[in-house]
């Protein structure tokens, strides 16, 4: 729950809107009545009026005994005497001991006994302020006996950052045989992992939206084609690749991207969806022509995200993972 001003309002109502392409629940907000000052039901209650029209929760009982008597208005009926308000009765609509009442009271019944008694005139003014003093005094006890109980530890607990789970609407979907040769794999190699389901990824930017309901680090994959050899790269998605001085370093005369086609000769990954999980499925004649090289920025903590021979879903492994899984199939690694 997140405690915020009306003026924050457009914000949420533009998380609401983009939750559904993020296959994330939406936000709801539980709108609530400000607080009237003491001086009347017109406006909020606030700290910068010339009159002390606020209670604050470090108030005595003193202090609030004299704010209410002092500056809480009164619906009373007629001229304000205790005879016009028997006559004509009390206006629970302007009287501020009755509309805070509303706030601090869960008991509608005792609620509405009181306000028809002020009504009817059978309760005075004064006596209505009286069951605010009371009511007020009790609450804010009971909000000092709880924050005296607030050490330095549990502050400093409750302000310690702590990891948030985006709960993300079920989707249903059929694993494609592919897929379920790759869990087929993994599990037999004793690798954890597991799969999100999502909008299909075209681009960079859907894949940075991605992120935000994942909790591992996206990465890019890239294959690339040399003199005699396939180089699949691993690569966190802020590191940028250097043809020129990679072709260099490989000690290639040629090193170019490869196509969506040769793609999906070599490692039957879908267009667009290179992933290293295609590397399970190197003709072994062609294992000697590939190597992976691993960039160092990724995280060797936490899960890395690829793509599961499909677009509409990321599988998340851990670093050390990855690792094992290229060297089940042979494959050569060297850092980037």
């Amino acid at each position: 729950m997140v405690p915020y001003a009306i003026d924050q309002d457009p914000y949420f109502r533009l998380a609401r809107g983009v939750a559904d392409k993020m296959h994330l629940i939406k936000p709801y907000s539980i709108m609530c009545q400000f607080m009237p000052p003491l001086t009347g039901t017109q406006g909020k209650m606030s700290s910068s009026t010339a009159v002390p029209s606020s209670i604050f929760l470090t108030d005595d009982d003193a202090t609030v005994r004299q704010k209410i008597l002092t500056y809480a208005f009164s619906g009373g009926g007629g001229d304000g005497s205790m005879e016009d308000h028997r006559k004509y009765g009390g206006n629970t609509d302007v009287d501020i001991s009755y509309q805070y009442l509303r706030y601090f009271w869960d008991d509608d019944a005792k609620l509405e006994e009181v306000g028809a008694a002020f009504r009817k005139g059978e309760m005075s003014c004064s006596q209505m302020k009286e069951l605010l003093i009371k009511t007020l005094c009790d609450y804010i006890a009971e909000h000092k006996r709880r924050r005296a109980l607030v050490t330095d530890e549990v502050l400093k607990e409750f302000l310690a950052k702590k990891p948030i789970e985006l709960y993300t609407r079920p989707v249903t979907v059929s694993t494609t045989p592919e897929e379920q040769e790759l869990y087929n794999a993994l599990d037999e190699m004793h690798i954890e992992h597991h799969t999100k389901y999502h909008k299909p990824i075209t681009n960079a930017d859907q894949a940075r939206e991605l992120m935000i309901t994942l909790d591992g680090e996206l990465v890019k994959t890239l294959l690339l084609k040399g003199d005699n050899k396939w180089f699949v790269i691993v690569a966190h998605m802020d590191t940028s690749v250097d043809m020129k001085i990679l072709r260099k370093e490989l000690s290639q005369k040629k090193l170019r991207f490869a196509d969506a086609a040769m793609a999906q000769e070599l490692l039957k990954c879908p267009r667009c969806g290179t992933s290293i999980f295609g590397l399970m499925h190197v003709p072994k004649e062609q294992i000697p022509t590939v190597s992976v090289l691993i960039d160092k920025n990724l995280p060797e903590s936490g899960d890395l995200c690829f793509y599961p021979f499909r677009m509409d879903a990321t599988c998340l492994i851990s670093h050390k993972d990855m690792v094992t899984f290229i060297a089940k199939y042979g494959i050569q690694t060297a850092d980037l």
